[in-house]
């Protein structure tokens, strides 16, 4: 089942099994950050019926 992932408005390819993100500059305010992910499925027209699953693990950390 084809699909796009983005991440704050840019697609991001999942066929790596590990996806970096560029950095944000600055310093994170006390609050945090916040940031928009989507995911978009693609034509389903010749899908074989049935149920569809994936995994997208997210794992934030200091560089």
């Amino acid at each position: 089942m084809p699909y796009t992932f983005t991440v704050d408005g840019a697609t991001v390819s999942l066929a790596n099994k590990n996806v970096l993100l560029p950095p944000v500059a600055g310093v994170t305010p006390v609050q945090g950050r916040s940031h928009e992910f989507g995911v978009r499925v693609g034509d389903v027209t010749d899908a074989d019926p049935g149920d569809y699953e994936d995994d997208i693990t997210i794992t934030v950390r200091a560089l």
